[in-house]
């Protein structure tokens, strides 16, 4: 089993809680305006990835197993001259990177965003989202990572009651993104029973998250949906799960699911099924709270999951 880390990392500092794992952000206006020159476009690569290389040894030495790093490591690279990412500066970093995970057994994964839609009735849309996701498996081609969805570029279903462009989409794509490739449960348009459909057609291995299933069940327990999302996985690749919960002040009153489905800043809370296989190493768990590392530790310390 393998507790994971999403993205940051935070220090406590005289000023307050602070994170020193930043990815830096480049403005699709600003750009278009002309105000971003290569210098600086190229520094913004740069810096990214030269920080979560200065970090990585942080995650390694307080043992944390599964690491999913920004999506945003290059902003605008698909509008920008590709010489500017691509480049032996970079693609050494990124080396280093890979050759710190795999020297301690540390599973990298990745969460491409909201406007990767495979389904997407837009077909822009759709090619937009493959080279996207195409580029996050061009990063983990550079840091070396084998082909596989333990390495995983995790993604949403996207548009409702349309598998077969799901399906479809997730065709597209070239061989080093496929089969890194996950598809996750959510809240509203996709459940594990119909992603199921989904596997059948591709192998694409699902993640199950419970908080996404307590709001979209799909007619089953959370326990049935994880063991079935599990059988999915292939053989000797432990399947990856995620667990999130609303926060505290929502769950007095009659929130909306716009405000439940927010992510409290501690786990104060485990479903038992889920709790009970990562500590019995079926599964890996990301622990998507705000506080980050530190929500991860108070998982093992108050909740007793093991790292």
């Amino acid at each position: 089993m393998a507790l994971g880390l999403c993205c940051q990392w935070l220090e406590t500092t005289p000023k307050g809680v602070k994170n020193i794992l930043v990815s830096r952000t480049l403005q699709l206006g600003r750009y278009r305006k002309g105000e971003y020159d290569a210098d600086k476009i190229y520094g913004t690569y740069l810096a990214n990835v030269q920080n979560l290389n200065d970090v990585f040894p942080k995650i390694v030495a307080a043992n944390i197993k599964s690491f999913r790093f920004s999506s945003s490591l290059f902003p605008l690279f698909d509008l920008v001259d590709r010489n500017l990412w691509d480049n032996g500066t970079i693609k050494q970093l990124l080396k280093s990177i890979g050759d710190q995970a795999h020297s301690h057994n540390i599973r990298l994964t990745t969460h491409p965003g909201q406007f990767c839609v495979l389904s997407s009735d837009n077909q822009q849309t759709v090619l937009n989202s493959i080279v996207e996701i195409e580029m996050h498996a061009w990063i983990m081609d550079q840091m070396g990572l084998e082909q596989n969805p333990y390495y995983s570029i995790n993604v949403h279903g996207g548009k409702a009651a349309v598998e077969d462009q799901l399906i479809s989409g997730v065709m597209k794509l070239n061989e080093s993104a496929r089969n890194r490739l996950t598809l996750e449960n959510c809240e509203f348009a996709y459940a594990v029973t119909h992603l199921m459909d989904v596997y059948q057609a591709t192998k694409v291995p699902i993640v199950f998250d419970s908080h996404h299933h307590s709001f979209n069940m799909g007619g089953i327990s959370g326990q049935r949906a994880m063991e079935a999302a599990m059988s999915t996985w292939p053989v000797g690749i432990r399947p990856l799960t995620h667990v999130s919960n609303s926060k505290p002040e929502y769950l007095e009153y009659d929130a909306p699911v716009t405000r439940l489905r927010e992510h409290s800043d501690m786990l104060h809370t485990v479903p038992v099924y889920q709790f009970d296989a990562n500590n019995k190493g079926a599964i890996d768990i990301d622990v998507e709270a705000k506080q980050k590392n530190h929500a991860l530790f108070h998982a093992v310390e108050k909740l007793g999951l093991l790292l």
